[in-house]
Parts: C-alpha cells; sequence; structure tokens
C-alpha cells in the first residue's frame, strides 16, 4: 500500500481523472464503511476530490431511486420530472439512475453494440429571452454519439441529428440535468411545446427532467405536457421531534459524513445536530459544500481535525438561506396543495388555479409590468397628461 500511495502521490492528476480507483486504496482486510486511510497520506487535492466525487447515500435518495428505476421499467408518462429545493441531491440521483442503468443494461450492450441505455446532459443557461435550443441538441448528439465529430449529423439539423441519434442508439432515458433553466424565457409556450415534440418524436425513450420547483410553472403550462409528465417530489428532511423517524435518518446521514470525512478526527456532527440543520435546512447538498469548503479550509492551514468553530466559520450566510428557504416554502406549498384530495371540483374549474405558487422570473415581472402600466414610454419622458383651462362664465 505504501508504494501504490507513493505512486499516487507522483501521479496525482492523473488519479484525479479516476474515480473508481479509490477503491483499490482499501487494504485487502479494511472494510468500505469509511475513507480508506491510506488516503490520509496522499496529496490534499487528492483528498478533497475524494470527498467531492464522493455518493453519500441515504433514505430519501435511495427511495426516490427505487421509484424512478421502477418508472423507467413500465413509463406510464414519457416523461418524468424530479423535481426539489435546490442543492438538495438531485445530481447526485441523476448519477445514481445512470449507474443502475447501465448496470442492468451490460449484457445487452454486450451483445448490441449500437444499444446505449442511457445518456445525461446539463441544460445550457440561457442569455437571451430566446432561448437557443440547438445547443441542447448539440450537447445530446455529442453524449450519445462522444467519438463522432460535431458536425457528423451532415445536412441534418441539430434537432434531427439528435432525434435519429436517439433512434438508433436505442435509448432507454435521456436525463437532462439543471432543467428549469429552460423557464428562464419569456415565452414558456415554446418551451413547452419543444419538450413536448420530442415524445412524438421518440416514444420509446423516456426523458427525465431534474430541476428546481421552478418547473412547476412550465409543467402546468398546458394540458398536453401536464399529462404527458409523472412527477417525482425529492424533499428535503424535516425532522420536527427526537422521536420522527426523518429525525434519525438525518442523524445518520451526518454520521456517514463523519466516516467518510478524509481527516484524522472528524467533528461530531450529530452532537450538533440541530445547528446542522439550521443552516442547511434539511438539504445535504447544502450539507456538503459547507464541509468540503471546510475541509479545504483545514488543509490549507495543515490541520488535522475539524471544529465546531470552523464549522461556524464556513457556514452558509444567512442571505443564502433566507433565499433557499422562500423558494422551499413555495415549492412545498404546492406540493401540498396538489395532494390535496379536495383540490378540484369539476363543478369549480377554477379552484385547481389555487394551486399556481408565485414562483416568478425576471421576464414575468418585465410581462406583467408592461400589462399594468399600458404601453411602454423611453426613459425620462413624462406621461402625457391632459390640461384642463377653467372657461369664465358671465
Amino acid at each position: 500500500m505504501t508504494n501504490l500511495a507513493e505512486h499516487i502521490q507522483m501521479n496525482s492528476e492523473e488519479f484525479i481523472s479516476h474515480p473508481n480507483d479509490f477503491n483499490c486504496l482499501y487494504d485487502l482486510d479494511e472494510p468500505h464503511s469509511s475513507f480508506p486511510k491510506a488516503l490520509l497520506k496522499l496529496p490534499s487535492n487528492v483528498k478533497l476530490e475524494y470527498f467531492k466525487k464522493k455518493l453519500i447515500s441515504h433514505k430519501i435518495i435511495e427511495t426516490l431511486t427505487h421509484d424512478v428505476l421502477k418508472f423507467l421499467e413500465f413509463p406510464i408518462s414519457p416523461i418524468g420530472v424530479i423535481m426539489g429545493p435546490s442543492r438538495v441531491g438531485k445530481s447526485t440521483l441523476l448519477k445514481k439512475i445512470e449507474e443502475e442503468v447501465i448496470k442492468q443494461g451490460t449484457e445487452q450492450m454486450e451483445i448490441d453494440r449500437s444499444y446505449l441505455p442511457i445518456v445525461s446532459i446539463v441544460a445550457p443557461i440561457c442569455h437571451k429571452s430566446k432561448y437557443w435550443w440547438p445547443d441542447v441538441y448539440q450537447l445530446g448528439y455529442e453524449a450519445i454519439n462522444p467519438d463522432l465529430s460535431p458536425h457528423c449529423h451532415g445536412s441534418y439539423s441539430p434537432k434531427m441529428g439528435f432525434i435519429n441519434a436517439l433512434k438508433y442508439r436505442k435509448l432507454l432515458a435521456f436525463q437532462i440535468d439543471e432543467a428549469h433553466n429552460f423557464t428562464y424565457v419569456r415565452n414558456r409556450l415554446i418551451q413547452s411545446e419543444e419538450i413536448k415534440s420530442w415524445t412524438n418524436e421518440v416514444p420509446d425513450c423516456v426523458f427525465l427532467l431534474y430541476g428546481t420547483y421552478h418547473l412547476i410553472p412550465l409543467l402546468n403550462l398546458t394540458a398536453q405536457l401536464s399529462f404527458r409528465a409523472k412527477e417525482f417530489h425529492f424533499p428535503r428532511y424535516v425532522p420536527c421531534q427526537k422521536s420522527s423517524s426523518e429525525y434519525q435518518d438525518f442523524s445518520g446521514v451526518l454520521r456517514t459524513f463523519e466516516v467518510f470525512l478524509p481527516i484524522e478526527n472528524p467533528p461530531p456532527l450529530v452532537e450538533h445536530q440541530a445547528e446542522i440543520y439550521e443552516r442547511t435546512l434539511g438539504c445535504i447538498g447544502v450539507l456538503k459544500s459547507w464541509l468540503l469548503d471546510t475541509l479545504q479550509s483545514a488543509y490549507e492551514e495543515n490541520l488535522s481535525s475539524i471544529t465546531w468553530d470552523m464549522l461556524i466559520k464556513h457556514s452558509p450566510s444567512t442571505l443564502k438561506l433566507t433565499v433557499q428557504l422562500r423558494e422551499i416554502s413555495e415549492g412545498e406549498e404546492y406540493i401540498r396543495k396538489v395532494n390535496n384530495e379536495d383540490g378540484f371540483s369539476i363543478n369549480n374549474p377554477n379552484k385547481p388555479q389555487d394551486t399556481n405558487i408565485p414562483i416568478k422570473n425576471f421576464y414575468d415581472q418585465v410581462t406583467n409590468h408592461k400589462r399594468l402600466t399600458g404601453r411602454s414610454r423611453k426613459f425620462f419622458r413624462r406621461k402625457p397628461v391632459r390640461i384642463k383651462f377653467k372657461t369664465e362664465t358671465n
């Protein structure tokens, strides 16, 4: 193991690019229930990369993994939408789904070389009011055919090249992370129609969209897209009482982070469970980013332990938590109203409008402003006012 550690230390940059190689650091009789002890002898950048790429499993993500995989076995709807708070662990779920689907399809991939069960991309950000869909199709095409040139679709448009690649590779699922980027445009109707067209072109492929609660207005914009989508809620932990199951589950997550934190003396996270929950709002992704930031600071100061004071110093700011809590409250309110059986009545068709939540973006505010103020005027030009003159009467 000493020779292996020395080799990795000399070639740390090459080692980081292959995260699966971290398993080789374990001794033959060393359990995998914690980080490999040989990791402590390696450079700090290798240890940080290990903790960054470590997928921490917990009850919520295991339940969702099971539900999404069951959905892929017999997809009643062509679109699956996984929505939840920011930094709750949706990207981790995406990676777990991809690993499981590839594992299940390994035998078929060996028989049919053209078969590719699942592919994932990240939705690009829109820099203008009109979303540039060719970027999405270009990313999808390159992910499906990584060995081909980006311009190999010949005379096909980017969309047709993407659609033909989906059909040829017989994809079971196409995953899109950060799908809420589709909603940051002026006209969401075009976005919903574009997504709906995928299901018409490739009916055998399931499209999984991962995003925040900002996906809600896009899904509820038209009935055609709404009825084509199956929603999966990725909740945060809400440990109300110590006797509740979620309290125990959250404690288990903290214990898991303690044993996989690559430092000699990890902090006692379970002892400060209440304070940690206040600073993470029950989102596991926020907790991991917080620990990663603190771990990097400890390495820079050549420390062998992390204290509670260090964690407080690197905790998320109050402003970030306030913005996060507002989005969480709005999204959870929508989920509660949707799950309410009395939310719809055929005699009162306007009642479902109560399920709309005030998730607005910049373009919504601009549109509402123009609608309320009427015709737009140039800057610094006063609104015309009709002056009434009094007439003298004899």
